[in-house]
């Protein structure tokens, strides 16, 4: 069953985080807020449920994520899920977040964020990930709500080293998504439930290249 936290404190009944983590929550909340009245960040038919749709469901990878990586690069961070709410809640010192967004009024918000709230663990890249080589080597790539699959694994690749993990964040038409790549990719996928929809899925995908 799909979990719906609807307030800070259910969102932490669902997914407990420190006094600390839970007072940079409640200034995130308030900054998305303050944004979203003036500036398309996400669907504002989605705010409402937004410690649900936005706040958990980002929040469900940071299990996922191997205590090796420290490099995580998110495409097309657009309102910052997963990896600014990703940032806000990881406390290893080690982990850097590199968030790449095209749109400089999306960047703007994701400034204004990192700097109020002092989060020292981002960087926020205003360009196209196909300009960014540079970014390389990124231990986990992350994407929610981007591209399909076979152009994430096409955007990833230049960024990528034999380590690389992706995390992609799909809805129903994962298989469909999947079974499509297949033909143009080879990869090794394990697929993690949703916490916050029962048809959505999380794929983790390993050793991704171009099929021959």
């Amino acid at each position: 069953m799909a979990e719906t936290p609807t307030s800070l404190d259910e969102f932490v009944a669902a997914f407990p985080v420190s006094r600390e983590t839970q007072d940079r929550i409640a200034a995130f909340d308030a900054l998305f807020l303050e944004w979203t009245a003036r500036l398309n960040l996400v669907a504002k038919s989605s705010i409402q449920d937004r410690w649900t749709r936005h706040y958990l469901d980002s929040s469900q990878l940071l299990p996922l994520l191997p205590k090796e990586a420290k490099r995580i690069v998110d495409l097309g961070s657009g309102g910052g899920f997963p990896a600014l709410f990703l940032a806000l809640i990881d406390d290893d010192p080690k982990r850097h977040y590199f968030l790449v967004e095209s749109i400089a009024k999306k960047c703007a918000f994701l400034r204004e964020v990192a700097i109020r709230l002092e989060l020292s663990n981002v960087t926020i890249v205003n360009d196209r990930i196909e300009n960014r080589p540079d970014l390389r080597p990124a231990d986990v790539v992350t994407a929610r709500a981007l591209a399909d699959l076979s152009k994430l694994l096409a955007y990833t690749l230049p960024i990528s080293s034999v380590r690389t993990m992706c995390i992609f964040m799909k809805g129903e038409k994962a298989q469909e998504e999947l079974t499509a790549a297949s033909r143009q990719w080879t990869m090794d996928v394990t697929h993690h439930p949703s916490r916050t929809h029962e048809a959505a899925t999380i794929l983790e995908i390993r050793n991704f290249a171009r099929a021959r």
